[in-house]
């Protein structure tokens, strides 16, 4: 088992490796949340590397404790890459100071002033990584109440795989601080260690793997700010039916929702209402957020071509396509939440 433990995490470190490399040097545009990613990624795997060479002594490699500090980078890169993700802003100088205490300990041991190991400086981790990823999951759902707010269709643009990963790791820093914890007091516990290397060997899996398939464009400029500022755009209470109607004659005619690609600003070019007017009349005069009022015209044209003869034979998921939706299961999800029931069982009432 151990053999196999070790190997694993050795892929882990080698994926880590990689990944960091292929984010850096791939095709997609040199974009500075991917760098900061790819940086991540190594960070990883150095992470790991460490704990392979603690825990598999055979290798005759020294315990390495000078990488321990790259620990303190885990949760100042994973926020960096949100917010730059988000803003599509370029690196200041005041993102420096994230760092510090990554530079403060790796001059420490460099002089061997402190133990590479201490219980202290787990504990001091375990509470940087928890500030940090209180502020990523903020980070993520005002992320993902812009996406909402600005695309129709979702399934590789939020991040709420993000916030899984974040728990996951929380979890593997718990226990590496149990563990040095049982170290300070008992010795050593090397296949505990071993554990949480294979638990943060997968997370590293598991993190490139989605980094990757929801590694859409960045969004626009304007996902900084989820909601669009009404101050500059108010919708006069009398005006305000009659927006309604003129935007509800729009869609039914043009059904600008069988573009599955559709965006709030496309929207607003296509009806010739301003985009924060636009955004404005759909929150406060429909009740609803953009994904939802889009996806809700993609139902009601679903129902429709069920209801007609000449889509009797047709999939259902046929009919999603047509209707605009552009996945099985934003399809499936979307549906039950308007309907109460499945696209199936719904179907099956008006045969």
């Amino acid at each position: 088992m151990q053999r196999i433990s070790d190997f694993i995490i050795g892929a882990g470190i080698l994926q880590g490796f990689f990944l960091a490399f292929y984010i850096w040097f791939s095709k997609k545009p040199a974009s500075l949340p991917n760098r900061i990613l790819a940086v991540l990624m190594g960070v990883f795997a150095l992470n790991l590397l460490h704990s392979l060479i603690r825990t598999a002594p055979r290798l005759g490699m020294p315990s390495g404790g000078i990488i321990e500090p790259f620990q303190l980078l885990l949760g100042p890169l994973l926020y960096l890459y949100l917010s730059k993700r988000m803003s599509g802003g370029k690196l200041k100088p005041a993102d420096g100071l994230h760092s510090l205490p990554f530079a403060f300990v790796l001059v420490l041991l460099s002089v061997k002033a402190v133990p590479s190991a201490g219980l202290v400086f787990w504990i001091l981790v375990f509470l940087q990584i928890s500030g940090y990823f209180f502020v990523c999951f903020h980070l993520v759902q005002k992320y993902n109440h812009a996406v909402t707010a600005f695309y129709s269709e979702i399934r590789t643009k939020n991040l709420r795989w993000m916030n899984g990963f974040m728990v996951i790791l929380l979890v593997i820093f718990a226990g590496y601080l149990c563990l040095f914890f049982i170290l300070f007091h008992s010795g050593d516990r090397p296949h505990f260690e071993r554990l949480l290397s294979f638990m943060q060997s997968m997370a590293v899996y598991g993190f490139g793997a989605f980094s990757l398939i929801f590694d859409s464009p960045l969004p626009e400029t304007a996902l900084t700010e989820p909601g669009p500022s009404y101050k500059k755009s108010q919708i006069a209470a009398d005006s305000l039916d009659g927006l309604k109607e003129k935007l509800s004659l729009l869609m039914e005619e043009k059904k600008f929702h069988l573009d599955p690609e559709l965006t709030l600003p496309m929207l607003a070019l296509n009806t010739g209402i301003p985009r924060n007017t636009l955004s404005q009349l759909i929150n406060e005069g429909f009740g609803k957020n953009f994904y939802d009022f889009v996806n809700s015209y993609r139902v009601a044209e679903v129902i429709s071509l069920m209801n007609s003869e000449k889509k009797n034979d047709d999939k259902l998921l046929t009919l999603a396509f047509e209707a605009g939706f552009n996945s099985k299961p934003a399809f499936n999800a979307i549906f039950r939440k308007a309907t109460g029931q499945t696209p199936s069982e719904y179907r099956k009432t008006v045969q």
